[in-house]
C-alpha cells in the first residue's frame, strides 16, 4: 500500500502547496480496512484463525457470505438502474450531454455504468470522486491552447485509496485535492517492480484552480518525485475556482473522526455484525463438512498382516472410522461387530443464527430491519414493500438527495469547462431534477390510482398529476409549454 505521508510530505515540502493536517492513520486504517471487508475477507486476523483438532492447533481459513459488498451493490442498484430518469430543462445542454435520443452524448453509453460503479464502491469506503482530465493542451510560452479538433475531456473516476484532501472548508467540504493512479512498473537492471504514480494536483489559489502534473517513483521504500512525460503540461491555471472535480461522500457523519475530510462507509458501523453473520455461515458450513455417516467397527475385525499386525489404512474406506476398545479382551464393552454414528446437522439453529446476523447487518447498514432472507444456504433479497416511515425508505431518500447534488454539480462543471475549453457557448445556468426507481421500497401503483381516482374528481389536476408522476412541469412553470386545445 502507498505511503500516504510520504505523498504529503511531496506535496507540502517540495511543491509548497497548503496541506491541511489530518489523522493520516485514517487513509492507512480505517479505509483500508473497508476495503479488505469489500474484497469479502475481512482484515487477516479476521480471515484466519486458530482451532484445534484434538491434537494441536491449527490455521483455518473462514468462509464468507461477503455481505459487505451485498449491501454496496444493492445500494447502487437502488440509485443506479433502468428507471433512473434526469430531466434537464435545457434542450441545447441535454442533448450536449446525453445525445439526441440518449445516444451519442458528451456522456457515453457507459456513464450510468460507470457511476452506479463509482456509488458502490463510495458506499464501501465512504468517498469518492469524478475528475474532469483534459488531454490535447499544448503550451505556448505561458499561453494554454485548446483545440476544439484535439482537445478532450474526459471522466476519470476515483475511489476513496486514490484521494488525498488537501484542504478543505469549514463543513470539510474538499476544495482543493491530489488524485493518485498507481501503475506497477519492471525495473530493467534488477527486474524488480516499483510503483510508478501518478500524481494530479487540484490546488485553489485566489487565482483560480492551478492543475499540477507529477511522477512520483516509489522503490525501496523511497519516493522521488520527477516530471511528467513532455506530453502533459507541468502546470496550468484554470483562471475559475469552479473545479475540475467533483466528489462525493455518504449523507452519514464519519463518527470514526469528527474533524475528517474523508466520508463514513456504509458498514462502517456494522462490522461486529458482519463478523457475527461470516461466523455463523462458518458454523453452517462446517456443521455439513463434519456432518457426514460414519461406520464403526469392532477391532478384532480388522484385517491383519503377515505378522499378525492389524492393518490400519482406512484410505480406501474414508468414511469408516475402526476403534480399539476392545484390544485386551474380545468382546470388551462390543455391543455389535458394526455401528452406525449419523451426527444431528443443527441446520434450523445455525440458519437462525445466520438470519439474526443480516437482520443486524441490514438494520446498521441502511436498508431496514429485515432486507435479506437467509433460505437453502444462500442469500437473498426480501422483496416485501417498504413503507415510507420506515428507516429504509428515509435513508434511501437522503441518499438520492446527495447524490442528485453531486451529479447536478458534475454537470455543471462538464458545460462549464466545455464552453471555455472547448467553445460549445451552452447555458450555464440550466436546471436539472432526478426521479430515481423507488419502486423496490414503494408500493406506487396503489398510490397512483388512488391519485387518478383525486384527478377524476377534481380534487387533483391533471397538471399536478403529471408532475407528480411524471416529473412534467405544470404549465405556469413552463412557458415552452403548449396546450394544444389553444390554436
Amino acid at each position: 500500500m502507498i505511503n500516504i505521508s510520504e505523498i504529503i510530505k511531496i506535496i507540502r515540502n517540495q511543491l509548497n502547496i497548503e496541506v491541511y493536517d489530518f489523522d493520516v492513520s485514517y487513509y492507512s486504517n480505517n479505509i483500508y480496512n473497508m476495503l479488505q471487508w469489500y474484497k469479502g475477507t475481512g482484515p487477516d486476523d479476521f480471515h484466519t484463525y486458530t482451532d484445534t483438532n484434538g491434537v494441536e492447533k491449527i490455521t483455518r481459513t473462514r468462509a464468507h457470505l461477503n455481505m459487505a459488498k451485498r449491501v454496496c451493490e444493492d445500494h447502487a442498484g437502488l440509485a443506479f438502474n433502468d428507471n433512473l430518469v434526469v430531466n434537464i430543462d435545457d434542450n441545447d445542454v441535454n442533448n450536449y450531454l446525453f445525445g439526441k435520443e440518449e445516444v451519442n452524448g458528451y456522456l457515453g453509453p457507459d456513464f450510468w455504468t460507470n457511476m452506479s460503479g463509482l456509488y458502490e464502491i463510495t458506499c464501501a469506503l465512504g468517498t469518492g470522486a469524478v475528475e474532469l482530465g483534459i488531454e490535447g493542451l499544448k503550451q505556448c510560452n505561458d499561453l494554454i491552447i485548446s483545440n476544439r479538433n484535439t482537445t478532450k475531456i474526459k471522466l476519470l473516476y476515483h475511489n476513496a485509496m486514490n484521494i488525498i484532501p488537501l484542504t478543505w472548508d469549514e463543513n470539510r467540504n474538499i476544495e482543493s485535492v491530489a488524485f493518485l493512479h498507481v501503475v506497477k512498473e519492471k525495473d530493467k537492471i534488477s527486474n524488480s517492480t516499483y510503483n510508478k504514480i501518478y500524481i494530479t494536483i487540484h490546488n485553489l489559489t485566489d487565482h483560480g484552480y492551478d492543475i499540477i502534473n507529477k511522477v512520483i517513483i516509489n522503490k525501496d521504500s523511497k519516493y522521488k518525485l520527477c516530471d511528467a512525460s513532455d506530453d502533459i503540461i507541468d502546470t496550468y491555471n484554470t483562471g475559475s475556482n469552479i473545479p475540475l472535480f467533483r466528489i462525493i461522500k455518504l449523507p452519514i457523519i464519519n463518527n470514526y473522526d469528527l474533524y475528517s475530510p474523508y466520508g463514513l462507509s456504509i458498514y462502517a458501523n456494522g462490522l461486529s455484525a458482519l463478523e457475527s453473520a461470516d461466523m455463523a455461515f462458518t458454523t453452517f458450513k462446517q456443521e455439513f463438512d463434519n456432518a457426514g455417516k460414519r461406520i464403526i467397527t469392532d477391532y478384532s475385525l480388522l484385517p491383519t498382516d503377515e505378522r499378525g499386525n492389524k492393518i490400519m489404512d482406512t484410505t480406501s474406506l474414508p468414511y469408516m472410522f475402526y476403534t480399539g476398545y476392545n484390544r485386551e479382551v474380545q468382546d470388551y464393552g462390543a455391543k455389535a461387530p458394526f455401528t452406525e454414528f449419523n451426527p444431528e446437522i443443527r441446520v434450523e439453529s445455525i440458519t437462525q443464527g445466520v438470519q439474526t446476523a443480516l437482520n443486524l447487518i441490514s438494520s446498521t447498514c441502511g436498508l431496514g430491519e429485515h432486507a435479506y432472507n437467509f433460505s437453502s444456504g444462500v442469500v437473498k433479497t426480501a422483496t416485501e414493500v417498504i413503507s415510507e416511515n420506515s428507516s429504509c425508505y428515509r435513508n434511501i431518500k437522503r441518499n438520492e438527495s446527495a447524490l442528485s447534488k453531486f451529479m447536478y454539480e458534475l454537470f455543471k462543471s462538464i458545460i462549464y469547462y466545455s464552453n471555455k475549453i472547448l467553445g460549445t457557448g451552452l447555458n450555464e445556468e440550466f436546471n436539472c431534477s432526478f426521479m430515481y426507481d423507488t419502486a423496490i421500497v414503494e408500493d406506487k401503483t396503489e398510490d397512483k390510482k388512488f391519485d387518478l381516482e383525486l384527478v377524476k374528481n377534481n380534487v387533483m389536476t391533471i397538471e399536478e398529476f403529471r408532475n407528480k408522476w411524471f416529473n412534467i412541469p405544470r404549465r405556469s412553470e413552463d412557458s415552452s409549454y403548449i396546450d394544444d386545445n389553444k390554436q
